[in-house]
């Protein structure tokens, strides 16, 4: 159980850190309405709000993953690193790619595959902070 509260922990935490991020990168918050298109949540009034609670609570849902794939585990860095980036791009296939592309029938033409690829980016990212965040609260924890 304390494997999966770390991991939705670190996991909504990683979101967070994402969706602050967001509100960095070009502009106020921009990149957050390309992140709430994934689930076709995308409107002009509140694009951003979406976008931003979506990464939060997607976060936390994959961190719940991540915690359930460390269980039973030895945690080390590069275990933790390693499973990060690997939720990161699940997260990416199944949201970005399979519900965003497949199930809401975006055109796959050069402007969204650039998106794509950028999306593809984000969650790896994502997957390195909760890692690190995991593994940060294990040794914690240990001491």
């Amino acid at each position: 159980m304390n494997t999966l509260r770390q991991g939705a922990v670190a996991g909504l935490l990683a979101g967070l850190v994402l969706g602050i991020l967001g509100f960095v990168d070009y502009g106020p918050g921009n990149t957050l309405g390309a992140v709430a298109r994934w689930l076709a949540l995308d409107s002009r009034a509140t694009g951003r709000l979406a976008g931003f609670l979506m990464l939060i609570v997607l976060g936390g849902l994959f961190g719940l993953l991540f915690g359930f794939l460390q269980r039973n585990r030895e945690v080390t860095l590069s275990r933790s690193l390693v499973l990060g980036l690997a939720v990161g791009a699940a997260f990416w296939l199944i949201v970005t790619v399979l519900l965003g592309t497949v199930i809401f029938h975006a055109k796959f033409d050069l402007g969204i595959t650039f998106g794509l690829f950028q999306a593809l980016v984000l969650l790896l990212v994502y997957g390195t902070i909760l890692g690190t965040l995991y593994f940060q609260s294990a040794v914690r924890r240990a001491v």
